[in-house]
């Protein structure tokens, strides 16, 4: 059974329609994470991108 705490706030389902409807080629989806305090956040990530790509400063090269 599902209860309402399970559920993104109408505010950010809202939001992900606006952004599936501005962007149909790109997939988002909107996940549940436990905030250090322990109350539920939700997050809106996109499906498309790999992950976040960390670099160091000093490997960035500028376009020429």
């Amino acid at each position: 059974m599902c209860s309402l705490q399970d559920l993104p706030p109408h505010s950010l389902i809202d939001a992900h329609a606006a952004m599936n409807a501005k962007y149909p080629d790109d997939r988002f989806d909107i996940w549940p994470r436990m905030a250090p305090s322990g109350e539920q956040e939700w997050r809106v990530k996109c499906l498309d991108c790999p992950g976040k790509v960390r670099r160091r400063t000093s490997d960035f090269v500028p376009w020429r």
